[in-house]
């Protein structure tokens, strides 16, 4: 945007954000004009103001920021998904606290580098980013002053040559931490287990960091606090996407079975077998387990049901709550994750 006189004027206008915008050869780059009554109060992201160049006045706010690009990444450059990432700006305030996604990226957020008010400006920049998952940290500070592309490298979360377990010995929290990422329902910590959100039906599911070796094992400890629910109960395996995954389960209730099931938009059952019904908040172990393209049931430490899948590609291992009726809040633990 090239002009001589005025590039960009608010007047009594609230809520506009004017992003990645050149403003060039202007007289005044951006004019801002409200009253008591209907203030100015916009923002602008990805463009540098020449603050000679500004003209506000005492009812307009202006928020100028940049954008923040970030990815993150276990010590072989592989991504990490459910990773925590908060940032705080210059004055302590939380700007975000949230996870990154399957591919190990957070979704594009903004980091204000001032906020206007009048004539006085007030810096919200550096800020410090805390990324933490599978108990690593990273604590880092960065400022503002420019779009920001960020790779955050962490040790200890990979699966890939090794173990995982989790035993959800940590505060009751609401974020999982440790890799996890949610992708389906409300999955919560509770008491040292993993619970579903007993008001929300549908499928509850989180799961881990991509594997990329063919053969790998999951397993965790169940147990149903009512069986009239129609629970069920799995492990998945060789997740890509919310649409896209493999998930060896037992349902419980007026239909007891075990399955092997794929997920490509839609569930098809690839295998089943009849099964009793579990006592009501007993534990019990499934263990999930692919070979190539054989995959295989375990309950209680014995093969029930296997099946083969030319089609399966490795991906995220994970654990799901399913249920029928909200109003029950059922129990998962001592998840692990076996890689040859």
């Amino acid at each position: 945007m090239r002009s001589t006189s005025t590039c960009l004027r608010f007047t009594s206008s609230s809520g506009n954000t004017i992003s990645d915008v050149a403003l060039g050869a202007c007289g005044t780059e951006v004019m801002s004009e409200g009253t008591a009554a209907e203030p100015s109060v916009n923002a602008i992201i990805g463009t540098a103001l020449n603050p000679s160049k500004v003209s506000m006045d005492g009812s307009s706010t202006l928020s100028v920021g940049w954008w923040l690009d970030a990815r993150v990444e276990d010590s072989a450059g592989r991504p990490v998904a459910g990773a925590r990432v908060q940032a705080l700006d210059a004055l302590g305030g939380p700007v975000f606290d949230l996870s990154t996604g399957p591919t190990g990226v957070l979704a594009r957020q903004t980091l204000w580098q001032y906020v206007r008010v009048g004539g006085l400006s007030t810096s919200r920049t550096p800020h410090v980013l805390t990324t933490s998952s599978g108990g690593s940290t990273d604590v880092r500070v960065v400022h503002a002053v420019e779009d920001l592309d960020v790779t955050v490298k962490l040790d200890g979360v990979a699966l890939a040559g090794g173990n995982f377990s989790d035993a959800f010995d940590r505060p009751d929290s609401t974020v999982l931490g440790r890799g996890w990422l949610e992708v389906r329902g409300d999955l919560f910590l509770s008491g040292g287990e993993l619970r579903n959100n007993a008001m929300i039906t549908g499928s509850h599911m989180a799961v881990l960091p991509p594997v990329p070796d063919a053969s790998h094992s999951a397993a965790a400890d169940f147990a149903s606090t009512d069986n009239g629910t129609a629970p069920r109960f799995g492990i998945v395996l060789g997740f890509l996407d919310p649409e896209n995954y493999y998930v060896l389960y037992r349902l419980v209730g007026g239909t007891s079975v075990l399955r092997i099931s794929k997920v490509v938009g839609v569930e098809r059952v690839l295998a089943s077998a009849p099964v009793a019904n579990p006592v009501r908040g007993a534990l019990f172990r499934l263990r999930g387990v692919v070979t190539g393209t054989a995959l295989s049931l375990e309950l209680n430490g014995v093969r029930k049901l296997s099946v083969r899948d030319s089609g399966f590609v490795p991906g995220g291992p994970g654990v799901l709550i399913g249920v029928s009726t909200a109003r029950a809040s059922h129990r998962a633990d001592n998840v692990s994750v076996s890689v040859p």
